[in-house]
């Protein structure tokens, strides 16, 4: 994959559209990403990848964070375009992360604003791809690889490999798994592992059935042999124990069997007795109800002929008769309780007639009075709207009226932030002019100072050499040996070092001073040009601000004075011809409406007059229909009527309830009569049946003694029941958990030889894992090919080495990183190597891996790479071994960019991106390809 062309639209540091001809830099050789620290030269990988895979390199900027700061018209768009060739064939990616923005409404409000992820993925041919997540999908299918695994084949980022170089086993370890994804090596680890405690837990769960089997075993006395069993625990020999079971449950079954054939006997005996004393009951209880019922015959006889004595009067008194011509009274006076409906009926319908007259007549004078008013109405409002018809024209006038003024506010408004602007401009001025002066005498006090030092430090030369003078030795100056009169030191004489502090001091007041000098300089010209914004704006209201002084400022405070004056007042004109206007408009819509609802009163007052006629007639009719039923009516109203057919039921009722009665009690008298005299003979046939009196008292005292004796029996067999059912559920336990333990006990032991292997825990081997096994084996590859490298870039000096155990099997350090240094052939950690040494080590351990993570994607085709690594810790000799190792690299057919601002690779690298940032408008950075 060769990137061909980018475009960063207010991406990162780039506020601007930044569009770079990549295919301009070759297909093969080394160039260089170089510019200001922090002006986004890394940025231009990060498009890359986002462009590819939806986010940056790193992990610590979301595609959210990814507008740029520097942005400030809403309408930019933040997007990434990518044109890149991949075997032979051209493909274009547009990216859009999702970012918020503020967005100004047409009411001149502002709002945040969300704009959405986009990406669409455009292939040879011309189909396209659509969307984010669909996008990524397409671009890891065509490459081969994820995201992480191009970051890693394409990208070595600053300062990372270092961390890898230094990382002890834990740390190289959890990258592998990242990179190399061996997570499934140690999860099978760790499924072995589990697999055998699970079956250890399942041999030591079947022991432990058998044991509590064991406990549970009954016997009817303590013995010894059960005892040992169950001191034994877990570690019971489970063939005896069945044996045991065995046996207790055959001896058992023949008590059973004993005991419950004289449970049976005894029974049968018990069930003998109890029908003896049946029968005997039996007896005693006939003669007993044979006694009863003879001596209550006569008392049922007597009671039967009163009964029917006092029927026969009723039949005598001709009562049937009676009570069917009260019934037919009763029907008589029911059939006329209609007409008591029909009267209410009409009384009602008379009412409500009445109830509508009244009403009718009610609205006839609301409909009158509404209708006069409604007339009034209308005929003031036609007056009003009348009056009020200029308006209209009025409006546009004074709408006219309030452009002018608006635009002549927004002018004086122009005026007064340009005054203000000046104003400022010159008080920093003014400050900036003093602060000058005051930094000059500083300077002049500072230069003082030192010229006084400096003259007399020289002029005390002399006595500085004097001090130094001894008799018998010779002058340096004049050759005497004998030195009479001497220069003296003053006291006052300054020290050469505080001369070189004053000349330090007046070198820097005067540097301050200068700088002083300059920013009143640059605040003058800010004043200048504040002044002429003045004048322009000033001129634009017909003011003369050449003279920026207070009585400009007083005359443009008048006229702004008037000008809010002459507003209000147009806007109170505004205000009470827009109320006008607004009635006029009113009055306009609802006079049409109300003409018509005054046609629709009339139309009401002629259909009112109408109703009033046919009710009044309807109603006289109603009273004559009342008049002539009330003749035909017994009572006063229906209440009354049917008050006394209630009456007349209830008579009735009471007759016949009697008469019915006194039959029922003849009937049901007579019948028991007779029944007490039928059952008297049955119960003297029954007695006459029985044979010899049984002693019901001695057979009960026979009964209970067989039920004490089958009670125990019972007992017994209940017992010798309970042990059977015990020690069955123990032996099925015992011969189960025996057939289950075997099996276990053989996959368990085959197990955990396996899981000890993986799991680095197999006694007497070193403590290594399957999944670092695994690693081992990719770092093997990964150093194989980082040694081609770093044999160059050292002169053969340095080899990479995995560290080995040396025997110690407790310790850990199966991607421990050593160096062997072939000069002395000492072996050592890599920690010990100097910065530079450490520099190349870690770039040819991150060029390695890149090599194998290429290797292991398979058939994945990556033509161009960046390194973003620390090349200002090399010396002179070992960057020029770096950078011809990078070309060698390069090859044929890879172009590799080095991101670096090294001084010393400009000058052999001569195919630069340079970024810069605009420091001076804040607009973000820019990028070129420059060519030397």
């Amino acid at each position: 994959m060769r990137p061909l062309k980018l475009v960063m639209s207010a991406f990162g540091p780039y506020a601007d559209c930044i569009a770079l001809n990549l295919a301009d830099l070759g297909e093969n050789g080394l160039y260089l990403i170089t510019g200001d620290t922090g002006a986004g030269k890394t940025t231009i990988f990060d498009a890359i990848m986002f462009a590819l895979f939806g986010c940056a390199s790193g992990d610590e900027r979301e595609p959210k964070m990814l507008r740029s700061e520097y942005v400030v018209d809403e309408d930019i768009e933040t997007f990434v375009e990518l044109d890149f060739q991949y075997k032979g064939q051209t493909y274009h990616i547009h990216r859009v992360p999702e970012y918020m923005y503020m967005h100004t409404l047409k009411n001149g409000t502002e709002k945040v604003t969300k704009k959405a992820a986009y990406a669409e993925l455009t292939y040879p041919d011309g189909h396209s791809v659509e969307k984010s997540t669909p996008v990524t999908k397409a671009v890891e299918e065509l490459l081969g690889i994820d995201r992480s695994q191009f970051a890693q084949i394409a990208m070595i980022a600053q300062g990372s490999f270092q961390k890898v170089l230094n990382a002890d086993t834990n740390e190289r370890g959890a990258l592998f798994q990242r990179l190399f994804h061996t997570e499934n090596y140690e999860f099978l680890a760790k499924r072995l592992a589990a697999l055998s405690s699970d079956l250890n837990t399942k041999v030591e769960d079947c022991r432990q059935q058998i044991s509590y089997a064991v406990q549970s075993i009954q016997t009817e006395a303590e013995e010894e042999v059960l005892n040992q069993f169950q001191d034994a625990g877990k570690d019971i020999l489970v063939e005896e124990a069945e044996a045991y079971v065995t046996a207790l449950l055959k001896k058992d079954q023949t008590s059973a069997e004993k005991f419950h054939a004289t449970f049976n006997q005894i029974t049968a005996e018990a069930e003998k007795v109890t029908q003896e004393i049946t029968t005997g009951m039996n007896t005693q209880k006939v003669k007993m109800q044979l006694k009863q019922v003879t001596e209550s015959i006569p008392g049922l006889e007597k009671n039967a002929w009163a009964v029917q004595n006092a029927l026969q009067k009723l039949i005598d008194e001709n009562e049937k008769k009676q009570i069917s011509d009260l019934k037919i009274a009763k029907a008589e006076l029911e059939s006329t309780l209609p007409k008591y409906r029909q009267r209410n009926d009409l009384l009602a319908a008379k009412k409500k007639k009445e109830k509508t007259l009244s009403d009718t007549l009610a609205l006839k004078e609301i409909n009158t009075e509404e209708t006069k008013q409604l007339t009034d109405k209308i005929a003031d409002e036609e007056k009003e709207a009348a009056s009020l018809r200029g308006c209209t024209e009025e409006q546009t006038v004074l709408a006219t009226a309030k452009v002018k003024q608006d635009h002549l506010t927004e002018q004086l408004k122009k005026v007064s932030d340009a005054w203000r602007n000046y104003t400022k401009a010159f008080q920093e001025h003014e400050r900036s002019a003093e602060n000058t002066i005051k930094v000059q005498h500083d300077y002049e006090l500072a230069q003082v100072d030192y010229e006084t030092k400096r003259k007399l430090f020289l002029n005390e030369q002399a006595g500085i050499l004097a001090s130094t003078l001894h008799d018998g030795i010779r002058c340096p100056v004049c050759g005497s040996i004998e030195h009479p009169f001497p220069a003296a030191l003053s006291k006052e004489t300054p020290s050469e070092k505080e001369v070189h502090d004053a000349e330090k001091i007046e070198k820097n007041a005067d540097k301050n001073w200068r700088d002083a000098a300059g920013d009143t300089r640059e605040k003058f010209t800010k004043v200048k040009d504040a002044h002429e914004v003045l004048k322009i704006n000033a001129a634009e209201v017909s003011l003369d601000a050449k003279e920026a002084d207070e009585q400009f400022f007083g005359h443009l405070k008048q006229i702004m004075n008037q000008c809010v004056e002459d507003t209000e007042i147009l806007n109170q004109k505004i205000s009470q011809n827009n109320q006008r206007l607004q009635r006029f408009n009113k009055l306009n819509e609802d006079l049409p409406k109300q003409r018509s609802l005054l046609d629709t009163k009339k139309a009401q007052r002629e259909k009112i007059g109408t109703s009033l006629v046919t009710l009044q007639g309807e109603i006289e009719y109603l009273k004559q229909q009342i008049a002539e039923m009330s003749k035909l009516l017994q009572y006063t109203d229906e209440t009354s009527a049917q008050a006394e057919v209630q009456r007349q039921k209830a008579a009735i009722e009471l007759r016949e309830q009697k008469y019915q009665a006194a039959e029922d009690l003849a009937v049901k008298q007579k019948s028991a009569y007779e029944t007490a005299v039928h059952t008297k003979q049955e119960l003297e046939k029954t007695v006459q049946s029985f044979g010899k009196e049984i002693d019901v008292e001695e057979m009960q005292e026979r009964l209970q003694k067989l039920h004490t004796q089958q009670e125990a029996t019972q007992t017994i067999c209940n017992a010798i029941h309970a042990r059977i059912q015990a020690n069955q559920n123990a032996l099925h336990i015992i011969q189960d958990q025996k057939k289950k333990i075997a099996p276990y006990r053989e996959k368990q032991q085959m197990i955990k030889m396996l899981s000890d292997t993986a799991n680095g825990q197999l006694s007497g081997m070193n403590k290594l894992t399957l999944q670092e096994y695994v690693q081992m084996a990719y770092f093997d590859r990964i150093l194989h090919y980082a040694n081609v490298r770093y044999s160059h870039m050292s002169n053969g000096q340095y080899e990479l080495i995995r560290q080995e155990n040396d025997g110690n099997r407790q310790s850990h350090v199966a991607l421990d990183l050593n160096v062997v240094d072939h000069y002395n052939g000492t072996q050592r950690s890599v920690k010990s190597l100097s910065g530079g040494e450490s520099f190349l080590a870690s770039l040819s351990l991150a060029l390695g891996m890149s090599d194998e993570i290429q290797s292991e994607a398979g058939g994945v085709q990556i033509d161009s790479m960046y390194i973003d690594e620390g090349f200002g810790t090399l010396d002179h000799e070992t960057l020029d071994l770096a950078v011809r190792t990078l070309t060698s690299l390069s090859g044929n057919d890879r172009l590799v960019g080095i991101i670096s601002h090294v001084e010393e690779l400009r000058d052999r690298i001569h195919l630069e991106i340079v970024v810069t940032k605009d420091l001076v408008n804040g607009h973000g950075s820019k990028a070129e390809i420059i060519k030397d």
